[in-house]
């Protein structure tokens, strides 16, 4: 949904293109944030899963 639906799909798509990228950027730049695994493309061209993990501060 985040890129719109229907015939509102276009509206979202742009705003999304730069949203997504920036807000996984920051996610990852949160101390004890890394990468748990592999992004996960499932067969297809696209990224469907992109598992993190937390490790709070001591």
């Amino acid at each position: 949904m985040h890129l719109g639906y229907g015939m509102h799909t276009r509206l979202g798509n742009p705003i999304s293109r730069i949203q997504v990228p920036e807000i996984v950027r920051r996610i990852l730049q949160i101390p004890g944030v890394r990468p748990a695994a592999d992004i996960d493309y499932a067969g297809r061209p696209f990224p469907e899963h992109y598992l993190v993990t937390y490790d709070a501060p001591a």
